[in-house]
């Protein structure tokens, strides 16, 4: 995928974003996005994942709603799975959020996992001051209080995602229905 225009004013922030998904291609984790190449092509910043044939899981919980817990916990320990995999590597995600989680029907057992989209916080460091003060929607919904304030993610802000994304997916709604970060 090649990076939004708006996403690259910030040319620091790309090579962040483009570095944190370089580290990432390290880290052997099957709930991770593998195979990740991330560059520029043409003056246009790309990352690129190994093929993953599955459906977002925000495109799921909008189509029929809240999960049954009994449905969602091979899901979350998924999402945890790769979440301790990136912390243990001294990496965060940042944009933990349904629209970032692809699960994949197997075969036989459970649903595969997989996080995209690491580092999509670097992307656009201005948009947690301005444009999400403004806007809100589903940018903001599972951020941390303290990235809110401009500190930056870790891995408890991560956690903190993941807690809302627990909430969304087992209510069918976001924790918040705030339509700014003010709000």
């Amino acid at each position: 995928k090649f990076l939004h225009n708006a996403a690259l004013h910030d040319k620091s922030s790309v090579y962040r974003f483009l570095t944190r998904n370089r580290l990432q291609r390290n880290i052997d984790c099957e709930h991770l996005a593998s195979d990740i190449d991330a560059g520029f092509c043409n003056g246009k910043a790309f990352v690129c994942y190994g093929m993953t044939t599955g459906k977002v899981l925000a495109t799921r919980v909008a189509r029929t709603g809240a999960l049954h817990l009994n449905e969602a916990r091979a899901l979350l320990h998924g999402i945890l799975t790769a979440l301790r995999a990136l912390h243990d590597n001294k990496l965060v995600h940042g944009a933990l959020k349904l629209e970032n989680v692809v699960v994949a029907k197997q075969k036989s057992g459970p649903p595969q996992v997989v996080l995209v989209d690491a580092g999509g916080d670097l992307l656009n460091s201005s948009w947690v001051h301005s444009d999400v003060a403004s806007s809100g929607g589903d940018r903001i919904k599972g951020l941390a209080p303290e990235v809110l304030k401009g500190l930056g993610t870790t891995a408890r802000s991560d956690m903190y995602a993941f807690g809302a994304l627990l909430f969304e997916l087992l209510s069918g709604k976001p924790p918040f229905n705030a339509s700014s970060a003010v709000d």
